[in-house]
């Protein structure tokens, strides 16, 4: 469907005539329209209808958009770890006014194996730093700081970061095979931050 469309009921009507048990909608901030038609014509969750979401429009932010209680017992996956309480104090320090670590812990990571990379290099050259990237993560002596890794690595000691977003083992083409991911179920408020707390999953790719 077209994301700029200024209503969406022939695509709403193709759902609802089919008559799913279940509808993942891969959306953006066109979400809102769309989850409003369906919930007008009877496909919701108090309608024993399950509906699932996904990175690009799951959050409160969307439930604010959308009648009180409306919401409940939808659910969405976000890819990111779970930020431990030490991990947010950190950025708090930083940033007092952050209320969202999504993210966080991979954007960290991804740093960290980059300057580490480099410095394995001896250069600041992108090709060269590439060339380390896979190592960094995999089939060496594990560590998951910075300060504890460059330790190894000023020691000639081959090296597996694992960071905050856990382990990461880089593929051939430069990858994770492995990740995090989060399972939200909005609640009677449209939050997912709420009552219904979130669950972390740790999987292979």
């Amino acid at each position: 469907y077209d994301p700029q469309a200024p209503e969406f009921s022939a695509e709403v009507d193709r759902v609802v005539s089919g008559d799913p048990e279940a509808l993942v909608l891969i959306g953006f901030e066109e979400s809102a329209k769309i989850l409003t038609g369906l919930f007008e014509a009877g496909f919701s969750p108090a309608e024993g209808k399950k509906i699932y979401l996904v990175d690009g429009n799951v959050g409160n932010a969307l439930g604010e958009q959308l009648p009180a209680g409306s919401m409940e017992g939808i659910r969405g996956t976000l890819p990111s770890a779970e930020a431990s309480a030490d991990f947010q104090a950190r950025l708090l320090e930083i940033d007092p006014d952050l209320t969202d670590f999504s993210y966080g812990p991979e954007t960290y990571d991804a740093v960290v194996i980059t300057a580490l990379a480099a410095a394995i290099a001896g250069t600041d050259d992108p090709a060269m730093v590439a060339a380390h990237i896979n190592g960094v993560t995999r089939d060496g002596e594990k560590c998951t700081s910075f300060e504890e890794c460059i330790a190894l690595v000023d020691a000639g000691t081959d090296i597996d970061y694992d960071g905050p977003s856990g382990p990461q083992s880089f593929g051939p083409e430069g990858e994770p095979t492995e990740a995090s991911f989060i399972i939200f179920t909005y609640d009677a408020n449209n939050r997912v931050d709420g009552d219904a707390a979130p669950e972390y999953r740790f999987a292979a790719i």
